[in-house]
């Protein structure tokens, strides 16, 4: 038994480059448009709807002033319906005959670094621990215990971002030590193209003189090209019924991208944790969280952010209650987006970047809460911010401590 709901997965393919723009402006003459890859859920929950809207004949700007209230799986803006993005990976699609196969890539946990050692030229992955801080040793840490990185030998970090492979990351969660044939670079998914824009006039649509910009595009590797697989996407949905094969308009230009089904034979495990995986949580009393997605905490970094009587972080959501013993969570990131519904910006967001780890102690709960605190997400409850419930924010996965 899984913790998936009624989902399905699908591969999705870039046919062209992307454009995956961020939060700072651009276009005056000589600005630089940055990206931000990988892209947030929300991209894809965006897109997937919009084609959704187009493939069952709704009237888009009907629909974006929410007077279809016919479809109970797209909703309307305001209230999103039963349809919903519950993870977004990086992925690799292998050919092998005339069958493909998938696996999904994860993001390096922030309790992972990786190093090179600057002799060899070889790299080594080094793991972050949860370790109790002194009485003698003065700390503006909040929680009782510090995350140290031990070094056996000497080196520095990795410049690449690196994934875990599917192999990997389940040894990860696990609590095992994982080997470096399981680490992916992202120099072997995608590359980084610049592209020369021109300003346009929006009233005539004719050239503004002078105004020149360079952006930034993604190009992902291609079977076709040599490539050994497919690089691509996978996201997983749940309560709405979506064709086999779907044509959708990724990131700005809206460049095309096919959305494909994929079968459960077809996928790598890996991607779901067994109900042996909860019960041992729940028998040991410990774990550790870690983002899948972007959090948006209204407490800041982290889920919950009550105390104690002896001034210990709580954890408290979904009915189960555990002492935060310590963190590893990067500079805060700010979300944001385009509202096609209402023609304006989204409200910007600060979020804990996904990859955090938060270790938790003492947890009183039950298995099936686990499991239900996994598929509803880090949410206090289904009626906080339901737009941003549905694009796949708040997402994690439980690992032993």
């Amino acid at each position: 038994m899984s913790t998936s709901l009624n989902t399905t997965q699908y591969f999705i393919q870039p046919l062209d480059v992307l454009y995956l723009r961020g939060n700072k402006l651009f276009g005056d003459p000589g600005s630089y448009g940055e990206i931000v890859f990988p892209p947030w859920p929300s991209v894809f929950a965006g897109a997937i709807r919009t084609s959704l809207i187009y493939e069952r004949g709704h009237d888009p700007v009907k629909f974006g002033r929410s007077e279809i209230t016919s479809d109970p799986e797209l909703g309307t803006p305001e209230n999103p319906g039963t349809f919903k993005l519950t993870r977004l990976q990086l992925a690799k699609r292998y050919q092998r005959e005339n069958q493909h196969k998938y696996e999904m890539l994860y993001p390096l946990p922030n309790d992972l670094v990786v190093f090179e050692d600057t002799d060899e030229n070889k790299k080594r992955i080094c793991r972050v621990n949860s370790c109790p801080v002194s009485d003698q040793i003065l700390t503006s840490s909040v929680t009782p215990c510090t995350p140290v990185l031990a070094q056996k030998e000497l080196g520095k970090p990795s410049s690449i971002l690196h994934y875990l492979d599917s192999k990997g990351w389940s040894t990860h969660l696990d609590g095992s030590e994982v080997p470096t044939e399981h680490l992916v670079s992202s120099q072997d998914l995608w590359e980084i193209e610049t592209r020369i824009g021109i300003g346009l006039n929006a009233n005539t649509r004719s050239v503004n003189e002078g105004n020149l910009f360079t952006t930034r595009a993604v190009s992902m590797r291609r079977y076709e090209h040599g490539n050994p697989f497919d690089a691509g996407f996978i996201v997983e949905i749940t309560g709405a019924e979506l064709p086999d094969n779907m044509v959708i308009k990724l990131g700005g230009d809206g460049r095309g991208a096919i959305l494909t089904k994929i079968n459960q034979d077809d996928l790598v495990a890996g991607a779901n944790q067994p109900m042996e995986f909860f019960s041992r949580i729940k028998s040991e009393g410990k774990c550790r969280i870690i983002l899948t997605s972007p959090g948006i905490f209204p407490n800041g970094w982290t889920p919950t952010n009550s105390e104690s009587a002896d001034r210990r972080l709580q954890f408290e959501l979904g009915g189960i209650t555990a002492t935060l013993d310590c963190a590893v969570v990067s500079r805060p990131e700010v979300i944001s987006g385009f509202d096609m519904a209402n023609n304006c910006p989204k409200p910007a967001l600060r979020v804990a970047p996904t990859g955090s780890v938060y270790w938790l102690n003492n947890i009183h709960s039950t298995t099936d809460l686990l499991v239900q605190l996994v598929q509803n997400g880090l949410w206090t409850s289904t009626k906080d911010n339901p737009p941003r419930q549905v694009e796949g924010f708040n997402r994690f996965v439980f690992a032993t401590y």
